[in-house]
């Protein structure tokens, strides 16, 4: 079964983060658990050490007698005394030097050995001993024999009621690395998702959008190189409509003129097609006119009843309406009924009828224009959406303008962060949705 990793590299940084911390404290736990037996070892000699000091003491002053019950008095459910002839650490196992230390510092004088014994080196059925510590007794009746003590280790729960202590921190360290770590990698991930939301409204055709030049260096050369090019295609996009405008304007006058010369032609049939001619060279004109304009318009957006906006729309234009529920949105209003009805004249034109709804939708609305007209062929679906391209490729004046009408409503569809799709309807006509957020901030807003 192949694991599927977060999608988002925030997602992957701190999976990798959080998997970095668990191994380094589970690697830390485990170390610290196999560091028990010598963890033990500090537990019990303190615990046992002031017995031992008062048993030695206690058996170099007393007789034989009261000193072998003093020791069996002594032992308890983890440590075992016993006075023998000889230690019980011959050959038992390897010497712990640091142990014998601390008990030759309280009992100066004596020979002490202290050592642990191998896991098959059993005394009795508690199983291998912890430690056998071994003093030779100086004084006494008892003198030059040896108080042996077996050391059994502390039960599981015990021992790591002791150790808890130990995780608590770890644990804590683990939390406070974790939240520190996915702070500073939200900060670090956080100039990309902006990118991206702005690479998006720019493929949209927003090029007001621009970045904050702030944080490491790679971050800041991408907004610096993305904010460049933002400004290069808004200077062309001006260039463009300048020119538009220029030419349009100019055409208006020879236009004009000619329409003049020609009203004084007496035949008829070189007049009026003359004169259809040139009122077909003034639609155009008009045409890259308005083009122009949709684009530089500055009209600020406003919180707007879709619903009713689209019944008055609809009912000037005399087409049928549909719609369930009011939905609201941030929209320039103009723009929108401009976008609108340049799909109903499309419809009306070519199919003679149109119908408009609105759905809300999750996160936006839906604003469907259909007809039961020719429709498009597929394969020029989406080339018809590009300015001066037109459904129909006759330039007559009976069938529209110069293929600006749906380029000017996807501009702005764009521009307020929403989509335009076309597709043929079953049985015939064409039905174009655009979708625009509700109630969302405009993708200017990630400026």
């Amino acid at each position: 079964m192949r694991v599927r990793l977060p999608d988002s590299i925030h997602g992957r940084f701190a999976l990798l983060l959080i998997a970095s911390l668990l191994f380094c404290n589970i690697a830390a736990a485990w170390i610290l658990a196999r560091e028990g037996t010598a963890f033990d070892q500090a537990i019990r000699v303190q615990h046992d050490m002031g017995r031992l000091v008062a048993l030695i003491d206690t058996i170099e002053e007393t007789d034989r007698e009261t000193g072998e019950a003093i020791v069996q008095r002594s032992a308890t459910g983890y440590t075992r005394f016993s006075i023998e002839s000889k230690p019980l650490t011959r050959r038992a196992g390897a010497e712990l030097g640091d142990i014998a230390d601390e008990i030759r510092r309280a009992l100066p004088g004596h020979e002490i050995r202290v050592t642990r014994p191998g896991p098959r080196h059993r005394f009795d059925e508690r199983g291998p001993a912890l430690l056998i510590i071994s003093v030779r007794l100086d004084e006494g009746v008892r003198k030059d024999e040896w108080l042996n003590s077996l050391v059994y280790p502390l039960s599981g729960a015990n021992v790591w009621r002791q150790k808890g202590t130990f995780f608590i921190p770890l644990i804590a360290s683990l939390a406070v690395a974790l939240l520190i770590g996915l702070f500073f990698l939200n900060q670090m991930t956080r100039p990309l998702e902006k990118l991206a939301r702005a690479s998006l409204a720019a493929g949209k055709g927003d090029h007001s959008v621009r970045l904050d030049e702030t944080g490491p260096r790679e971050i800041r050369d991408a907004a610096a190189s993305f904010n460049t090019m933002q400004s290069q295609i808004a200077d062309f996009e001006e260039d463009r409509r300048r020119m538009l405008a220029s030419v349009g304007h100019d055409l208006r006058t020879p236009i004009t003129s000619l329409r003049l010369r020609v009203e004084g032609v007496e035949d008829d049939t070189l007049r009026l097609p003359m004169i259809r001619t040139l009122e077909d060279m003034t639609v155009m004109t008009e045409d890259i006119l308005r083009f122009t304009r949709e684009g530089g318009e500055a009209e600020e957006r406003r919180d707007t009843d879709l619903r009713d906006m689209l019944a008055d729309l609809c009912g000037r234009a005399g087409v049928n309406f549909a719609a369930h529920e009011p939905v609201s949105a941030p929209v320039r209003m103009v723009a929108i009924r401009r976008a609108v009805s340049n799909l109903i004249d499309n419809a009306l034109r070519y199919a003679g009828s149109a119908r408009v709804s609105l759905a809300r939708i999750e996160g936006g609305a839906a604003i469907t224009v259909s007809d039961r007209g020719p429709g498009i062929p597929e394969s020029r679906l989406t080339e018809v959406l590009e300015p001066f391209v037109r459904g129909e490729e006759s330039r007559s004046r009976d069938t529209g303008g110069i293929g600006l009408g749906l380029a000017i409503t996807r501009r702005i569809v764009a521009e307020h962060g929403g989509n335009m799709a076309l597709r043929n309807r079953p049985g015939g006509g064409l039905e174009v949705e655009l979708v625009l957020p509700a109630g969302v901030a405009p993708v200017g807003g990630l400026a």
